[in-house]
């Protein structure tokens, strides 16, 4: 094994060198370059070899200008890293002969190594090491100390465990075991074997950085999402902090109260009440799936809504909203919308003429209520139009449709439709439809005591048609030649109220 210790920019600081077990003279197990020891401004740039555990740190000084590296071997006991400041220690890991702390010996050739050191924190600062692993077969590395440490294994399938100190795990290609401790951890996942072990107790805060999609363990607080692939990450019970890529991420923070960032991608959140999710403008096409009525906020697109969720609320871009089996309300809010429903009596709310509502022929009895003129979507059954709203068509279907207090136009086209105009001066239009029989709850007429009148189809009585009375509150539209014929109801002739009036309809 090769360890390469480098330190810079003059800082005050102390390097211990206990020792270690070399296999043979011919595969030195440590190289050092650069170091210079502020103590007693010693300098060790030159080849200079310690070969019988020496430890005076204050001794060891080679020649200026010679083979850059020195050489330790035939030590006995582990490396020991003692520092007063903060710095970034590399230690490159390969085939080398290296002992443990009870002096175990690891072949040259072997396909797995054990190595086993101590970091301590100084009084001002701490020591930060890192090391490479470069033996494809398989490393087994073990930290034991308090400072910050950085491990990177080769490809093969490897364990590191780092027992305390807040360390970084890198596993390379393999399937490897990544076992944290009491520090705040960071794991780097890129196998889909790899394994991330955390203590339960006094665990620390842990990230894992993953270019897989990934699950966090137990005791582990956050994932984040490499690169640019299409990934997704997956919480635990506790408070996590999920983040995306620039791919299209599906994230699940599951329990406890969760944060998660998407990115440039169409992202998918799956959330629970307690949880924060964040976008910004231009980042994708993203959704969210909630199991309780929820509002979507800025930069989000889609609503999905759970089993339990009743209510689905937009926000100001053109979102789509589904419901559920349920009787849901969804109102898209501004923009231009699509609101899907499902099996249950839905409510819609539209604010927009191009909003769309989108139904099943199974889909129950469902009501859209419009601030604006609109169009009944097929296999929705009521319109209520609210707010500044005048003009509300129906659909083929028989439609209830219900006017606002200003001056309405209904139209109930196919099917037999019940039209209320409100308080206004309303018309209510007539088409001639096979079977069907139109009733109006509220008509006033000019012939009556109000300005409400009924507009009869051109296209299918011509201009010169007739009206006549039935009964007293049944009517019949006919062409002149009597060719096409149709029936409406005015139900508030039942009052009293006397017949048509020529100025009550006209033929357009």
């Amino acid at each position: 094994m090769d360890l390469n210790v480098t330190f810079n920019e003059g800082e005050n600081y102390i390097v211990d060198i206990v020792g270690l077990l070399g296999k043979s003279d011919f595969f030195p197990v440590v190289t050092i370059t650069s170091v210079i020891w502020q103590s007693f401004a010693d300098t060790l740039n030159g080849a200079t070899t310690v070969s019988d555990g020496q430890t005076n740190r204050d001794l060891v000084d080679g020649p200026v200008g010679t083979n850059v590296g020195t050489s330790l071997m035939n030590g006995q006991g582990r490396v020991e890293l003692t520092a007063d400041f903060t710095r970034l220690t590399e230690l490159d890991a390969g085939n080398g002969a290296v002992s443990g702390a009870n002096g175990e010996t690891a072949s040259h050739n072997h396909s797995s190594f054990v190595y086993n050191y101590a970091l301590s924190d100084g009084t001002t600062g701490r020591l930060d090491v890192r090391v490479n692993g470069v033996d494809d077969g398989g490393d087994h590395m073990q930290a034991i100390g308090n400072a910050n440490a950085e491990y990177e294994t080769g490809d093969g399938d490897d364990m590191i465990t780092d027992l305390a100190g807040d360390g970084r795990l890198i596993g390379g290609q393999g399937a490897d075991a990544m076992i944290g401790g009491a520090g705040n951890d960071v794991y780097d996942v890129e196998n889909i074997g790899d394994t991330v072990i955390e203590q339960a107790i006094n665990g620390g805060t842990d990230t894992v950085y993953s270019t897989l999609s990934h699950t966090l363990a137990d005791n582990v607080e956050n994932v984040i999402l490499k690169f640019g692939d299409n990934l997704d990450a997956t919480g635990n019970d506790l408070t996590n902090l999920l983040a995306g890529n620039a791919g299209a991420n599906t994230l699940d923070g599951r329990g406890g109260t969760d944060m998660m960032l998407g990115s440039g991608g169409n992202d998918t959140y799956i959330i629970d009440q307690s949880d924060l999710i964040i976008e910004y403008a231009g980042e994708g096409n993203d959704t969210v799936r909630a199991d309780f009525d929820y509002t979507l906020l800025d930069h989000f697109e889609n609503l999905e809504m759970g089993l339990q969720a009743n209510i689905g609320t937009g926000n100001a871009l053109a979102n789509t909203i589904t419901g559920n089996d349920g009787n849901n309300i969804l109102d898209g809010g501004a923009g231009t919308d699509i609101l899907i429903g499902g099996a249950g009596d839905d409510i819609y709310i539209l604010d927009n003429s191009a909003d769309l509502v989108t139904e099943t022929d199974q889909g129950g009895t469902d009501t859209v209520m419009s601030s604006a003129d609109i169009h009944l979507s097929a296999n929705v059954e009521a319109l209520v139009l609210t707010g500044n709203a005048v003009t509300g068509w129906g659909n083929d279907q028989s439609n209830h449709l219900y006017g606002n207090d200003g001056v309405n136009v209904l139209f109930g086209r196919g099917g037999s439709d019940y039209m209320v105009g409100g308080e206004g001066d309303d018309i209510f239009i007539i088409v001639a439809e096979d079977g069907a029989v139109d009733v109006i709850g509220d008509f006033t007429g000019a012939g009556v005591a109000g300005g409400d009148r009924l507009g009869f189809s051109a296209a299918d009585f011509g201009r010169d048609g007739v009206v006549k009375q039935l009964s007293q509150t049944s009517f019949e539209v006919a062409s002149a030649d009597g060719s096409v014929t149709q029936q409406f109801i005015l139900t508030n002739m039942e009052e009293g109220n006397g017949g048509l009036e020529p100025d009550d309809y006209y033929f357009d």
